[in-house]
């Protein structure tokens, strides 16, 4: 059994074009495929940079009685 498991496993990480095939990105142009691998390179790069900002802003939102917005921009004011 263990070797049939073993069989269906990859040997190797796929590569992008194989990664762009499984998502279904077959039917598109290449220029489409590149804009869509960028938007989601950016749309990374958002979610990485603004994910701590935004729960500070959620949790400052929902917090009774709101503190000072100072106090969250500078821990020292």
């Amino acid at each position: 059994m263990s070797h049939r498991v073993e069989s269906l496993l990859p040997s190797s990480p796929p590569t992008r074009q194989e990664t762009r095939d499984m998502l279904g990105f077959v039917g598109l142009s290449e220029d489409n495929k590149e804009r869509i691998s960028k938007a989601i390179q950016v749309a990374k790069t958002i979610v990485h940079y603004g994910w701590i900002p935004t729960i500070l802003v959620v949790a400052w939102r929902a917090s009774n009685p709101r503190p000072p917005i100072m106090r969250l921009i500078s821990p020292l004011a």
